[in-house]
């Protein structure tokens, strides 16, 4: 028939009525005026979600409409999504299916294929099956669990799905939905140029500082063996400047530890604590040589000077650590 106009009344010529309307009657006519999509109040209206950070994933109470379709979820959905690829990534797809051979609606995964580059599955619109794509799923290689981020809501996509609209005023979302997507691969760039740069001032500022703190301490080394000999006998001759400290009881005592020796302590007036003390050694190590032993209580150093009379008249000194 060229020509098809509904719905009137039917009037039954001998017992069978003259006008007989089908779904797909129905369905054309709404369609005329209502176009696909998910239905914008709520907001979360068959939206994805994670939950308890594991690999269920909730999909919100909703409605949609397709082809002039109406389609209900009345409770949220669990979707467990397959388990994912030890090596490579994947991305699967939650799509709302018309399926006019088994004349139903329902919300169906749709898993995609693991490689160096995924590629979620494509939409089926043919003349049998209508999809529109709730959310693209990341499956990050080797994971146990998806998370917010890896979850795209293609809900306001106006290709991949879109919003419930009416006759007089259509709204394309799909620039909603780009410059929402631009402003993420954006914040992301930014953030991604960052760590690049972050990490090259680290890796340049942690080789210098290993530079430095080398030749640092190289010259230190240089700098303490060099001037180990003067912090000696400076070690030696404070004793004598300690002598003179306020508090301090200086005791001289002859032929000790033995003959010949001379030992001196410092001792504290209050508590007569050992401060210090120096052991003088005549003709020790070698006769003609006097041999001088300091012991500071608080260093754990004990300084030994050798003073060596020369036959010219000269005199040598020479200090050397004793741990």
């Amino acid at each position: 028939m060229a020509e098809k106009s509904f719905p009137f009344d039917a009037v039954e010529i001998e017992g069978t009525p003259d006008r007989i309307y089908f779904a797909e009657d129905f369905a054309r006519y709404f369609k005329q005026f209502l176009r696909n999509g998910i239905y914008p109040n709520p907001s979360t209206n068959l939206q994805a979600q994670t939950l308890n950070s594991n690999m269920v994933i909730t999909v919100k109470k909703g409605a949609a409409f397709i082809e002039g379709y109406t389609y209900a979820n009345t409770e949220d959905m669990e979707v467990l999504v397959d388990t994912a690829n030890a090596s490579y990534n994947r991305k699967d797809v939650i799509v709302v299916q018309l399926d006019l051979v088994n004349r139903e609606i329902l919300t169906k995964y749709k898993p995609g294929t693991a490689s160096a580059n995924p590629i979620a599955p494509s939409i089926i619109r043919t003349s049998d099956i209508y999809e529109l794509q709730l959310a693209e799923i990341l499956v990050r290689s080797g994971t146990q669990s998806i998370l917010e981020t890896d979850i795209t809501d293609t809900r306001l996509h106006t290709e991949k799905c879109g919003v419930v609209e009416g006759l007089v005023q259509q709204i394309d979302t799909t620039t909603i939905f780009n410059s929402y997507m631009q402003t993420l691969s954006d914040a992301q760039a930014d953030i991604d140029g960052f760590k690049n740069e972050w990490q090259f001032w680290f890796g340049s500022t942690d080789s210098a500082w290993q530079s430095w703190f080398t030749e640092t301490d190289l010259d230190w080394s240089d700098w303490f063996s060099t001037a180990q000999a003067g912090l000696n006998c400076a070690q030696v001759f404070d004793f004598d400047n300690w002598t003179r400290l306020k508090g301090m009881n200086h005791k001289v005592m002859f032929d000790a530890p033995e003959d010949g020796d001379i030992t001196e302590e410092l001792r504290t007036i209050a508590s007569n604590i050992l401060f210090a003390s120096r052991v003088t050694k005549f003709d020790k190590p070698t006769e003609g040589q006097i041999q001088t032993k300091v012991t500071c209580s608080d260093l754990n150093v004990d300084v030994i000077q050798i003073t060596t009379f020369n036959a010219d008249g000269s005199i040598d000194l020479e200090s050397t650590e004793v741990n």
